[in-house]
């Protein structure tokens, strides 16, 4: 209206006395106006609704709109990548002005093989993890070894595991098979949630290093082992271990819940992402929790387990030469040190390739989609890695325990031997009882019949 306003004016100006003229212009310059108003609309309208349909994907699938994950905090929020993923378009080259193609991140396969392997591989995990740990935790518990301390850390190890699997690897399950994530139930749920998964990992580890330091001090000070290795000491260790990692945890149900965040031009509500101190999140936190889930154990746990091979190749060339001790309380000690070295060691390799990765993430992270699909492949087989930590233990105490082997042996022999022996004692009284039956049936038949005389 402005533009025709001052064109007028104009023209009026320079064809004074040719009304004629004059209105044929003002009509071709109405329709000029009128096209270049009809194109600025059609331009506004379809930016609106890509706009549109960028905050509706957003509303669907985004979770966490940040970069700053540490190994547990992305394993529980495996569905936060869609902010870079579905919300994110890319313009390809476009063979025409009017042509573009926009790159999704589910284009890419490797997109898809990650939603498989959390499909397929969380179910089998959660299978063979939870049954190992409960045979794990009868072996430990319903034998001999119970009498060990060792036993006493690690059937509580086999709980923690336990709860891992279920906390952590049964809600990635629930997101990638029903779509279902029990964080945006509730704004407890996600707190709970976190706590939880922060927790449950960072004992597990705990109690694997105190076992560790525990095995040690019976392989190196063997005299001082019955009055330090004891059940009291052990739960009292378990006791401030537990408490420490709760403390440390702690901020997480006070300081996450639903936020309303900025996307470009509109707002989006993340349901579980922390509320403030932005900086505490993102640059303190990440270094305290590897240090204390990852990097402090790995240390603890490499000493722990060198000195324990040190003394034990130590003491079998002391044993060979002097047979001061007796073989089999050798054996019972090495097999068990043997095996919790096993252990560590497989820790150490199944846990070592996601700090690996979380620590080197800054520097090589691309939010191009084909960049996050890959990203998202190979979080998905770091994840399977890591939650193999809690399903194998029972497997390792079979191959590398002798004397956890032997007393699973005995244990289920001892039930088929007593359910057998329960079967032959109740054929036996049955067969017992119509032999004394028949037995008396004889004796009545043979003996002589009353004299009715007498």
């Amino acid at each position: 209206t402005q533009l025709m306003l001052i064109a007028d004016i104009f023209l009026f100006k320079k064809m004074q006395g040719n009304n004629h003229s004059h209105t044929k212009m003002r009509v071709l310059l109405a329709i000029l106006v009128l096209l270049v108003a009809n194109a600025y609309s059609n331009e506004t309208s379809t930016s609106g609704k890509n706009n549109f349909e960028m905050t509706t994907n957003i509303d669907g699938t985004l979770e966490l709109a940040s970069d700053k994950v540490t190994a547990k905090h992305m394993d529980s929020n495996a569905a936060a990548d869609e902010l870079t993923m579905n919300a994110t378009e890319y313009p390809a080259e476009a063979t025409t002005e009017e042509e573009i193609i926009y790159i999704r991140v589910t284009d890419f396969p490797e997109y898809h093989q990650a939603r498989l392997l959390w499909k397929v591989g969380s179910p089998i995990l959660l299978i063979i993890g939870l049954t190992g740990n409960v045979l794990s935790i009868t072996v430990l518990t319903a034998t001999r070894m119970r009498k060990t301390t060792s036993s006493f850390y690690l059937t509580f190890l086999a709980v923690c595991d336990c709860l891992v699997l279920i906390c952590g690897l049964g809600r990635q399950w629930g997101i990638y098979q029903w779509g279902k994530d029990i964080r945006y139930l509730h704004p407890w749920a996600c707190k709970l949630s976190l706590f939880l998964t922060y927790t449950f990992i960072d004992i597990s580890a705990w109690l694997l290093v105190a076992v560790t330091i525990d095995r040690a001090i019976t392989v190196y000070k063997p005299l001082h082992a019955r009055r330090i290795s004891t059940k009291k000491n052990a739960s009292i260790a378990i006791t401030i271990i537990v408490i420490l990692i709760i403390g440390i945890n702690a901020q997480q149900l006070f300081n996450y819940g639903p936020v309303t965040l900025p996307w470009y031009d509109t707002f989006y509500v993340d349901k579980c992402t922390y509320k403030d101190n932005e900086i505490f999140h993102q640059d303190v936190w990440p270094w305290i929790d590897s240090i204390v889930a990852s990097y402090l154990p790995f240390l603890v746990l490499i000493m722990s387990n060198i000195l324990i091979v040190t003394q034990l190749v130590r003491s079998s060339n002391m044993r060979k030469k002097t047979m001061n001790v007796s073989k089999q309380a050798g054996d019972s000690t090495k097999s068990m040190s043997i095996m919790l070295v096993v252990i560590s060691i497989v820790f150490l390799l199944l846990t070592c390739p996601v700090v690996i990765y979380l620590a080197s993430r800054n520097l090589w992270y691309d939010r191009f989609p084909g960049s996050v699909a890959k990203q998202r492949l190979v979080w998905a087989c770091l994840n399977m890695l890591l939650y193999s930590n809690y399903c194998i233990n029972f497997f390792m105490y079979c191959l590398s325990g002798q004397r956890f082997r032997t007393e699973m042996m005995i244990l289920f022999r001892c039930k088929s031997r007593v359910k057998k022996g329960h079967q032959q004692t109740i054929s036996a009284t049955t067969s017992s009882t119509m032999t004394s039956s028949t037995s008396i049936a004889t004796t009545a038949s043979s003996e002589p019949k009353p004299n009715n005389k007498l």
